[in-house]
């Protein structure tokens, strides 16, 4: 029987020259393969310390946007999930849309941004928040 060698390329894996998604196969030496394995205590780990990350750049992306000078949002929330960043609520114009994405993917831990900001003509200056949902 032939041995398959396995490659993870981030969240893929090359499987005798093809990709599949990574943790689905795991090649044994006789030939068959498993379906996904069990989480163990490594991936809970990771999981833990990818939520903290995830939470301090939620924090600082809605740092910065507060701080930013003339700026106007109104229920702006900030959602983070694995450094991609969403951001929601109302601004004023589509200069403050743009403003937001270009300074938040600058900041460290980002890896994307879906701005879903609306634009909503006469904000008053400023930033107001939501808190974070549960």
């Amino acid at each position: 029987m032939r041995k398959l060698h396995l490659k993870s390329i981030g969240l893929l894996a090359l499987v005798s020259g093809s990709l599949a998604p990574a943790g689905v196969l795991l090649a044994q030496e006789s030939g068959t393969a498993d379906t996904e394995r069990a989480p163990d205590e490594t991936d809970a780990k990771l999981l833990s310390e990818q939520a903290r990350l995830d939470e301090r750049t939620r924090q600082a992306v809605r740092d910065l946007l507060v701080n930013l000078e003339d700026f106007e949002a109104e229920e702006l929330r900030v959602e983070v999930e694995s450094g991609i960043v969403t951001l929601y609520g109302r601004v004023g114009t589509a200069a403050d849309r743009h403003i937001a994405t270009d300074f938040v993917t600058e900041l460290r831990g980002v890896l994307g941004v879906i701005n879903m900001l609306e634009i909503t003509p006469g904000l008053e200056r400023g930033v107001d928040t939501l808190p974070p949902p549960d």
